[in-house]
């Protein structure tokens, strides 16, 4: 049996966790050890001025991208990481997956 690593990122949370449960359900249904570890949300803050003059008073407006984070540990065989690579993934999720032998 092999261990797999899966990183996951994604400003959307609901995307993110619906693929946490896909995986969940994938390591169940093929007797695959697993677990899930939540990291801390990275905040990305950006202010910025909302005048584009140099003139009057200074406003700013503050945005404000947050990204999910999850880290996934599994002990599957061959057959799991099959059916873990036909997941469909979106474009805003980011993945990283590492297996060790």
């Amino acid at each position: 049996m092999a261990e797999v690593i899966i990183h996951l990122a994604s400003p959307n949370l609901e995307l993110l966790n619906k693929y946490v449960e896909n995986v969940k359900r994938i390591a169940e249904r093929t007797g695959a050890r697993c677990s899930i570890v939540m990291l801390p949300t990275r905040r990305i803050r950006k202010s910025v001025r909302k005048s584009p003059c140099s003139r009057g008073t200074p406003t700013f407006e503050l945005w404000e991208l947050r990204i999910h984070k999850r880290l996934i540990k599994l002990k599957a065989d061959a057959r799991t990481i099959n059916s873990l690579t036909r997941l469909p993934i979106s474009e805003e999720l980011q993945i990283r997956m590492k297996i060790i032998q």
